[in-house]
């Protein structure tokens, strides 16, 4: 009667041979895939599509609003309840002047602006906060600034602040700008500075949705590139101040393009808390 072979082998040259036939490496491309949570080509439609449809929009609404202003007055006037006389041109709406946003520079297209720099601002906002709580929820705590501290000072701190103790911010940032921008970007940011006072500066040479703006026929190209430009950088800022909020540190951010496709964001931030 022939022997049972044992299931585990003593032997480390067959137990290595083993475990390399079943982690195979596309096995193990399965069991931790790239953190990709955007796809790359998501950015450039962005840029290309979904501004000119926030544009749209908000330009809609905004008429919209000032026809159902208008008509509430006229049906006030025919009541014999409007305001009086003296201070009806200040109480009276702007008129538009275009219904489809394609007008000369003023405050209209000043607030359409702003409405879709919000709005992309808030949705840049949710990415950058799921991004950061996928990629930090299975990592190391990130180092505080009570560990610095505690190094340089003769008595250490006691239990209560050392589990109240903040993270380092520059380490969010660093974290922010490695990590959240290479899964979102599929790069790092190129640059790093901070003045150790709150302050951090990145600097991306090559910023995707940057590298091919395009300009509407018929508009003034340097005021209309400003204008886009402003546009595609609310994202990536909603981006860091998601991320950063999500660490516990908020944060205020000031982005600007020097020379296309470059952006700088400069970021405020108060102090870490809450983890």
């Amino acid at each position: 009667m022939a022997t049972p072979r044992p299931l585990h082998s003593d032997s480390p040259a067959a137990a290595s041979s083993s475990s390399n036939l079943l982690l195979s490496p596309p096995l193990l491309h399965l069991a931790d895939p790239p953190p990709h949570t955007v796809d790359a080509r998501l950015v450039d439609l962005l840029a290309d599509q979904l501004i000119r449809s926030l544009r749209d929009s908000a330009q809609a609404a905004r008429d919209r609003h000032a026809r159902d202003h208008r008509a509430v007055e006229e049906e006030l006037d025919a009541l014999g309840l409007g305001a009086p006389r003296a201070g009806t041109a200040a109480a009276s709406p702007r008129p538009t002047g275009t219904g489809t946003g394609t007008g000369g520079a003023g405050e209209d297209d000043a607030a359409v602006d702003e409405a879709v720099r919000s709005r992309l601002d808030d949705l840049g906002f949710k990415v950058g906060w799921a991004t950061a709580e996928r990629l930090a929820r299975d990592r190391p705590r990130f180092p505080s600034l009570s560990t610095s501290s505690s190094s340089s000072s003769p008595s250490a701190p006691s239990p209560s602040t050392a589990a109240s103790s903040a993270p380092d911010p520059l380490e969010l940032v660093k974290f922010l700008c490695k990590d959240v921008w290479t899964a979102l970007y599929d790069k790092q940011v190129d640059n790093l500075r901070t003045n150790h006072r709150g302050v951090y500066v990145l600097l991306d040479q090559s910023v995707r949705s940057l590298r091919g703006v395009s300009v509407p026929e018929g508009r003034d190209d340097e005021r209309e590139v400003t204008r886009w430009v402003a546009a595609v950088l609310a994202f990536p800022s909603g981006i860091i101040r998601g991320a950063l909020s999500n660490l516990g540190v908020s944060a205020t951010v000031t982005a600007e393009s020097a020379a296309l496709p470059q952006a700088t964001f400069q970021i405020k931030a108060g102090r870490a808390g809450g983890l």
